[in-house]
């Protein structure tokens, strides 16, 4: 009656290394660099906090491997899902053969015949609700996958205009001494400029930080639907 399951047991271990694609694996160096980061004493232009080049390059580096993996885990997902979308196909398709048997066994009267397909079904309907919960798995595992690429991408954008904004605003220093007021004014336009447009892209990434972890709350919900089919399954008895 379990003859379906060491198909399911060995898809469950391929899917572990996704369900980490979006929790441990993206951005945990560099996401709470900016909220962490030591603040300046307060001025009217020192409304962005500023932070060492080099650890800004650095949070660009992690969050350019952060996209690599979560594009390769996207593309895992995603073929993962193709996979169980079929397997719960056949087995519709083997249920519903099933059906047919057991109404040809009750037409001819064949009680021990219904009785051993009814069983059966009662099996391959197990087999397929743990299925069902799989195929759902993979796909919130593929929607983590590019919340982790959304999240990724947005933490470039926001740590590229930071990394440009400090180097604005070296510039600005340098030129306090030997510049004229209309290129001091014009100067520090530029860095309020870039002050505004760091700070949207920063709420951006923040918000794309919380859809990240909405998503991963999703997948371990998945998950745990997943582990209580699999625990009916295997109970004494089917």
């Amino acid at each position: 009656m379990l003859c379906s399951t060491p198909v399911v047991r060995g898809s469950l271990l391929s899917g572990l290394a996704v369900v980490c694609l979006a929790g441990a694996a993206f951005g945990q160096g560099e996401a709470t660099a900016m909220s962490l980061a030591p603040l300046a004493t307060d001025s009217f232009m020192a409304v962005v906090p500023p932070r060492d080049p080099g650890d800004i390059r650095a949070d660009m580096d992690r969050a350019q491997a952060d996209l690599q993996a979560a594009q390769t885990l996207q593309a895992q997902a995603k073929g993962l899902q193709v996979e169980a979308d079929a397997q719960l196909e056949v087995r519709k398709r083997d249920i519903d053969a099933l059906n047919s048997r057991i109404k040809l066994a009750d037409k001819q009267k064949q009680q021990a015949d219904k009785i051993s397909l009814q069983a059966q079904k009662k099996s391959a309907e197990l087999t397929r609700d743990l299925l069902q919960r799989r195929k759902d798995l993979r796909g919130e595992e593929v929607d983590a996958a590019k919340a982790a690429e959304a999240r990724a991408e947005a933490a470039q954008r926001a740590y590229q205009l930071e990394l440009e904004l400090a180097n604005r605003r070296s510039e600005q220093r340098a030129i306090q001494a030997n510049s004229t007021p209309i290129d001091r004014a014009r100067a520090a336009q530029v860095v309020r400029q870039l002050e505004l447009r760091t700070l949207e892209a920063q709420r951006d990434l923040a918000n794309r930080t919380k859809e990240l972890a909405d998503r991963n709350k999703e997948v371990v919900q998945r998950r745990l639907d997943l582990l209580k089919a699999q625990q009916k399954l295997l109970a004494p008895g089917n």
